[in-house]
């Protein structure tokens, strides 16, 4: 049995017996997104020197990586404010500053937590939702488009939004008529995303990067607004934009971070969370559905629960994908 200890703190570390028929192997943060998980693997996140923001970021992606496995959180100074919070969201263990400093830890523990993680194992569905947003995360309020500083790193939502495979579709019907409906469905994507506060943020001839604020309010309202779409492709299709076959297209919704630019300024943005929605909606996200990552799928409306089904996973992060409409 291997015991793995994700830490931004080298120094956090498990003390076992002598005789423990475990290993334990500590390794950093950046290592979680890429982590491959062994058979008889136990995961653990320490939340030493994270804020709680940042916790819950890492725990979210701790749980989509480690769904099929225990997993548990290490809690050096007793800073977790509801450790029983972390049993609802799938956890199977919790060592708080006086398990670890009471000796008690031994191969019998890690046994009799696998077997409860096997009694209390969730579908997949469930556990690709991340849990609730961290009371420290839902007071970082936003400012507002206009209040945002150039190079300020913050959490965002990103919505992908675009034509399925656009080449074809500009080789089908031309490229002025193709250029036409771009601008088109630029101001109706605009238009019917305005509510949540979303923006163009980047763009190319075959896609829009929308940008919302990072509350889940805000990204409840794009699935809304893209269910509805998908819903009314047909008649927009014909009505709106001109076409004799319906148009085809595909949305992908994420949670990260990344440095703020305005629109037009974005070249030098740098972000793993901005490559990988670039590279789920080109990749990954299906024709006719919306394709949403694990740190992103507690903002899908209760009511749409049983519209999303379990789409694998994708750069090591969990997938929900919305049912299509035929």
């Amino acid at each position: 049995m291997r015991i793995v200890v994700f830490s931004a703190d080298p120094a956090v570390a498990l003390k076992l017996p002598p005789r423990a028929r475990c290993s334990i192997e500590t390794l950093p943060l950046y290592d979680l997104p890429g982590f491959e998980a062994l058979p008889d693997d136990v995961a653990y996140l320490s939340c030493a020197d994270l804020e709680p923001a940042a916790f819950r970021k890492q725990l979210n992606r701790l749980r989509a990586k480690c769904a099929a496995m225990p997993w548990g959180v290490i809690d050096p100074e007793g800073s977790v404010e509801d450790p029983a919070a972390l049993f609802h969201e799938g956890a199977s263990d919790y060592l708080g500053p006086g398990v670890l400093d009471a000796d008690c830890l031994d191969t019998a523990r890690f046994k009799r937590l696998r077997d409860y993680s096997n009694r209390t194992g969730s579908s997949a569905a469930e556990t690709a939702r991340p849990g609730p947003t961290a009371p420290a995360e839902q007071a970082e309020a936003f400012p507002g488009w206009r209040k945002l500083k150039a190079g300020e790193t913050r959490s965002f939502h990103f919505l992908y939004a675009g034509p399925t495979d656009a080449a074809a579709l500009k080789t089908k019907i031309g490229e002025r008529r193709y250029s036409a409906l771009r601008e088109r469905l630029k101001n109706q994507l605009s238009q019917v995303f305005s509510p949540a506060d979303a923006i163009v943020w980047m763009q190319t001839d075959s896609y829009f990067l929308f940008l919302l604020p990072p509350e889940e309010a805000h990204a409840r309202l794009i699935v809304e607004a893209c269910v509805r779409l998908l819903l009314n492709l047909p008649l927009l299709s014909a009505q709106h934009f001109g076409l004799e076959t319906p148009l085809q297209l595909v949305f992908a919704l994420h949670r990260g971070t990344t440095p703020f630019q305005v629109p037009g300024s974005t070249g030098t943005v740098v972000s793993e969370d901005v490559n990988f929605i670039h590279h789920l909606g080109m990749k990954k996200a299906e024709a006719g559905s919306l394709s949403v990552s694990a740190d992103a799928a507690s903002a899908l409306p209760p009511l749409f629960t049983d519209l999303f089904v379990d789409a694998g996973s994708f750069e090591g992060k969990n997938l929900l994908r919305s049912r299509r409409f035929l």
